[in-house]
């Protein structure tokens, strides 16, 4: 599990991550993520969900 002081740092980290997957395949005067469409983005969500548990799970927790 996170140490309390490392939750924010790790919550940036999240954000982060999921900004970067939104930009994949960005073009100018796109609208929208083109990477995030409906199979990308439900791997993602689930992805994200999963990493979220690590603030109240160890790592093993996690991956079993």
């Amino acid at each position: 599990a996170l140490e309390n002081n490392d939750v924010p740092a790790y919550k940036l980290f999240l954000f982060s991550a999921l900004a970067m997957l939104a930009g994949i395949g960005a073009r100018e005067g796109c609208t929208g993520a083109p990477f995030l469409n409906d199979g990308h983005g439900q791997s993602v969500l689930f992805g994200l969900e999963a990493l979220k548990h690590l603030q109240e799970k160890t790592c093993q927790e996690v991956y079993w």
